[in-house]
């Protein structure tokens, strides 16, 4: 078959020949002519090519960037030392803080290992500096860290709580002071000035002035033996003859029955149940700390919170590495009182199992609680942990994780986590790539020291 077909044998280039010895016979002007319009075309199809490349070498790149950040393992930092909500026990991390985080990362598939960190500000210095990727604890979210740091959403409220221990003296004090209070005194000066009033009124009706046993024994103590049958109830049958008698007998009753149901309800209530609040002192703030000596976790917010709100006479405050050791601190009288969050409070008072420690402030400047980002971290991988968290808090998961672990301190078991102990090793679930399917190598985590 020919390729031109108006000239069956002619060749390629004995056809092209004659058009190009025309276009060399011209003048410069008119090749130059001719050649504009192909020369602006060929310019036009160059830049529209760099323009669609510059627009798609940025977003192509940060894609790739974002993708392999997600797909890498994490670097988690754990607040250590601050049970229930995370503390290493053996080489393991327990806590409640750990398990969420565990479950979550389960849930999203998530590789990652865990660092240990001794205080929430330094936690907090490390993802600010992008040392870690994510830190685990019960960080409270107060409006000082949220301005400097970049937070998961919250997955449960909490505030400061004391604990402080009950003083023998001052229990015992107090229930003196119980027992002569005006209002007891008051109901049993009623009663008797009661029972009195009707035992003379039986003196008189009865006729006891003029009886033999009265002259016998005298007055005075005839008429005290009758003010004590009235008074105690046996015998009342043996002082009556007359029916107004009786009557009166029966209104000694009802006056016996009905001072005796209030003296026990008075007692019950304030005597028995109020000094064992009483056996501690009155605390309306944190400010009426001052004074005193207070256990407190170095870098917490409640170091924060106290050292902000010291005043003229300040609280001495005693650095403590957990809560755990604020029970023996107390029992000792070393420190007066202990401050931390609600959560690590109710925990260790679970786990004394005794009645001499105390709550005596709850709910102190609430504040959310939750998990630190590192500011490099990827927005999808954060939105992601958020996700889980907000489904694992729907799914009633924190409040069943926090009913548990203090179940089980008042069984008196040290382990703070319900299930199974996050290893310092621990191997996430392997990731895969969305976009491939392939599966992405995970890194063996390498284990940290216990401490």
């Amino acid at each position: 078959m020919a390729i031109f077909p108006d000239h069956p044998g002619a060749k390629p280039k004995e056809l092209l020949r004659g058009p190009l010895i025309a276009l060399l016979n011209l003048s410069p002007r008119s090749r130059l002519v001719i050649a504009l319009p192909s020369l602006w075309l060929a310019l036009v199809c160059l830049a529209g090519v760099g323009v669609a490349a510059a627009a798609a070498g940025p977003a192509g790149g940060n894609v790739a960037g974002e993708t392999g950040q997600s797909q890498r393992v994490l670097r988690v930092g754990v607040l250590a030392g601050a049970a229930p909500c995370s503390a290493n026990s053996n080489g393991d991390w327990q806590g409640l803080a750990v398990e969420l985080w565990a479950r979550v990362a389960r849930r999203k598939e998530i590789a990652y290992k865990l660092q240990s960190s001794p205080s929430a500000a330094a936690l907090l210095r490390d993802a600010a500096a992008n040392r870690i990727d994510l830190g685990v604890g019960c960080l409270s979210l107060n409006p000082e860290r949220v301005a400097l740091y970049r937070f998961s959403l919250p997955f449960q409220e909490g505030g400061l709580a004391v604990l402080m221990r009950r003083s023998r003296l001052e229990l015992g004090r107090a229930m003196l002071q119980s027992l002569l209070a005006p209002d007891l005194l008051r109901l049993l000066a009623g009663y008797l000035s009661g029972i009195a009033l009707v035992a003379a009124l039986i003196w008189q009706i009865e006729g006891h002035a003029k009886s033999s046993e009265a002259k016998q024994d005298g007055q005075r103590r005839h008429f005290l033996r009758l003010f004590q049958i009235l008074a105690t109830g046996p015998g009342t049958n043996t002082i009556v003859r007359t029916s107004r008698g009786q009557v009166l007998v029966i209104g000694s009753y009802v006056i016996r029955i009905v001072s005796a149901s209030l003296l026990v309800s008075y007692i019950t209530l304030n005597v028995v149940s109020q000094p064992q609040a009483k056996g501690l002192p009155q605390l309306r703030s944190l400010a009426e700390l001052a004074g005193l000596r207070v256990a407190v976790r170095p870098g917490s917010s409640a170091e924060a919170t106290l050292r902000r709100i010291n005043s003229a006479k300040p609280i001495l405050l005693v650095p403590i590495r957990s809560v755990l050791d604020a029970g023996p601190l107390l029992n000792t009288g070393q420190v007066d009182a202990v401050v931390a969050d609600d959560l690590q409070m109710l925990y260790l008072q679970a786990l004394r199992g005794n009645q001499k420690l105390e709550l005596v402030l709850r709910n102190q400047q609430p504040a959310s609680q939750g998990f630190v980002f590192s500011p490099a971290l990827a927005e999808n991988r954060a939105n992601q942990i958020d996700q889980a968290i907000s489904e694992l808090k729907r799914e009633g998961v924190v409040a069943e994780l926090q009913q548990q672990l203090l179940d089980a301190a008042a069984r008196g078991e040290t382990r703070v986590s319900p299930g199974q102990a996050i290893p310092a090793q621990r191997r996430a679930a392997p990731l895969t790539n969305a976009a491939s399917g392939n599966q992405a190598p995970v890194e063996q985590p390498r284990r940290i020291n216990k401490f």
